[in-house]
């Protein structure tokens, strides 16, 4: 749930000193419904929403959800290589990182937030630990949460703030990537909208 644009108007030096360094692009070709699920499927697997028949956070929130194609983790792992996820809060992407060979799942701490960090810091601890051939996928969910709350956009101070809070949390993960030579992938699910033009229907 994070907008690009606010993500340059927030205050992200963490997360500046990757965009200095990569290649990044803040445009995209919406051929999906713009929230989580049909998102993250399509992120994780390459192929449609149609082809995954992903058509609502409900689905991959069911504990009885099973892709029905392949997906990053099974072809990495088919590969040889090492996969371990760290997610926080949301119950549907505790699902769709179900063939992640460690998994990890934070929602226990009092708020979405906290989980977050929890999360990012047991992320951190596992980069310290992963040998070569390695993949780790890390979910956090603070920005999004907060953008449903108070609106995805500049004139929330609050989501302006959980960018911001975002970025420090992650401090330590991107200066260890940097000095171990850890490529790094950032992404979004979705951008969103002021609340005031939130409708049921793109509330998810």
């Amino acid at each position: 749930g994070l907008r690009p644009d606010c993500l340059l108007f927030a205050n992200t030096p963490n997360i500046d000193k990757v965009l200095k360094g990569g290649v990044y692009n803040f445009d995209t070709k919406i051929t999906t419904d713009s929230y989580s699920a049909p998102s993250w499927g399509a992120i994780l697997s390459g192929y449609s929403q149609e082809k995954l028949g992903i058509n609502s956070n409900e689905c991959v929130e069911n504990k009885m959800f099973r892709w029905k194609t392949t997906n990053l983790f099974q072809i990495l792992k088919n590969k040889n290589v090492s996969t371990l996820s760290v997610t926080s809060s949301w119950k549907g992407m505790k699902n769709l990182v179900q063939d992640s060979t460690i998994k990890y799942h934070h929602h226990d701490n009092t708020s979405v937030a906290e989980n977050d960090n929890s999360a990012t810091e047991q992320a951190l601890t596992l980069l310290h630990e992963m040998e070569n051939n390695s993949f780790l996928f890390l979910y956090l969910n603070s920005v999004d949460h907060t953008g449903h709350k108070y609106g995805f956009t500049l004139q929330s101070n609050e989501y302006i703030q959980s960018i911001e809070k975002v970025d420090k949390y992650l401090e330590h993960l991107i200066n260890t990537c940097f000095k171990e030579h850890i490529s790094l992938i950032f992404t979004t699910d979705h951008g969103g909208s002021k609340k005031t033009d939130l409708c049921s229907q793109n509330m998810e």
